[in-house]
């Protein structure tokens, strides 16, 4: 990821927090609602808009969204599995 230099470091129990956490949100019906709304909204303002400086911000909002998924993943995959069920 583009920010792997500046991760911060955490416990193995922070990072299974964390994977719960991203896990619930992945899994969430309504997150990934909103989430898939808001890309519909970017893709449809990057497809009517007129002026480089609207398509590039509505890019820049898709690319934003992408971060957030791709970064809940590479959480869920970080994470030490929980054995202790």
């Amino acid at each position: 990821m583009f920010l792997d230099h500046v991760r911060p470091s955490y416990s193995n129990d922070e990072r299974s927090q964390r994977k719960e956490l991203a896990l619930r949100l992945l899994k969430d019906p309504f997150f990934q609602s909103v989430m898939e709304e808001a890309e519909n909204e970017a893709i449809e303002a990057w497809m009517m808009s007129s002026d480089p400086a609207s398509r590039e911000r509505a890019w820049a909002i898709h690319k934003g969204l992408e971060v957030v998924n791709l970064t809940l993943q590479r959480i869920v995959g970080d994470a030490p599995l929980d054995t202790s069920s």
